[in-house]
C-alpha cells in the first residue's frame, strides 16, 4: 500500500505533458539565434548543448571505445516558477517560425503543484482553490426564514 506521504509531489517531478503549455520547437528550421530565449518573460525556454557518451564495443576486434551523441537546441523548463504562460512572444520574434506555444490537451498536474497550501490528507482532500464551494449553495436557517417572511408564507 502506498501512503500519501510517500508520493513525490515536488515541482521538479513535473514533465512536459503535465504543463498547460508545451513549446513546440522545429529543429529543422531553428538557427539557434537565441531571440526566443531572450524575449521570454518567464524564462521558460533555454538554449542547451548536451553531449551523451555511448559506449561502443567491437566484439570481433576486442576493442572498446566511446561515441558521443550531441544535442544543440531549445528546451523547456518544467518548474512552476519558469512555466510557459502561452504569451507567444517566442513565436513572434522567431525569424524562421521554428517555435511556438501550444495548449496541452491533457489534464495537467501543474494545477496541483501551483495550489498546494498544505497537505491534502490533513484537509480532507480539499484544494483550497478560490471560487464557489458547496457552502455558497447551502442556505442557512436564517436565510430560509427571511425568505419565507419576504414571501409571506
Amino acid at each position: 500500500m502506498v501512503s500519501v506521504r510517500s508520493v513525490y509531489t515536488q515541482p521538479s517531478s513535473l514533465t512536459y505533458s503535465d504543463l498547460p503549455w508545451i513549446i513546440k520547437h522545429r529543429e529543422d528550421r531553428c538557427t539557434l539565434c537565441g531571440q526566443c530565449t531572450a524575449v521570454c518573460p518567464k524564462q521558460a525556454i533555454y538554449l542547451t548543448y548536451r553531449r551523451q557518451r555511448v559506449p561502443k564495443l567491437d566484439v570481433l576486434r576486442k576493442k572498446r571505445g566511446n561515441e558521443y551523441r550531441h544535442f544543440v537546441g531549445i528546451r523547456q523548463h518544467t518548474s512552476i516558477e519558469k512555466m510557459c504562460i502561452g504569451c507567444g512572444m517566442c513565436s513572434s520574434v522567431c525569424p524562421n517560425e521554428a517555435i511556438g506555444p501550444e495548449p496541452n490537451p491533457n489534464e495537467h498536474r501543474s494545477q496541483f503543484h501551483m495550489n498546494q497550501k498544505g497537505d491534502a490528507w490533513k484537509r480532507g482532500g480539499r484544494r483550497n482553490a478560490p471560487g464557489k464551494t458547496i457552502h455558497s449553495f447551502i442556505l442557512s436557517g436564517m436565510q430560509i426564514r427571511t425568505l419565507f417572511l419576504k414571501l409571506h408564507l
